[in-house]
């Protein structure tokens, strides 16, 4: 299955690597970059380009906004579901 595929390739990955350590300021850095081009260029009007081009350049902003909630909410829930297993008990079928 594709699925599978997929957990075997997030497997392979380092996860203490620098790459994946560094990712989130350089996703930060890039949407700082966008967001400052799209303020400068929201006032101007230059042939060839369209006047609401502005938007398109912090829709990276918006994706990585809802993207960090979403990552928020399930760590969230992560810890909630740990705190469940721990009250866990060892009889079963009592």
């Amino acid at each position: 299955m594709v699925v599978d595929k997929l957990d075997d390739i997030r497997m392979e990955l380092d996860i203490d690597g620098p790459l994946l350590k560094s990712l989130p300021f350089l996703n930060g850095a890039i949407n700082v970059l966008l967001a400052l081009s799209s303020w400068l260029m929201r006032g101007r009007v230059r042939a060839g380009v369209p006047e609401q081009m502005w938007l398109y350049l912090l829709l990276p902003c918006f994706m990585l906004g809802m993207v960090e909630i979403v990552r928020r909410s399930i760590f969230d829930e992560q810890k909630e579901l740990g705190r469940l297993k721990g009250l866990k008990y060892g009889y079963k079928g009592a």
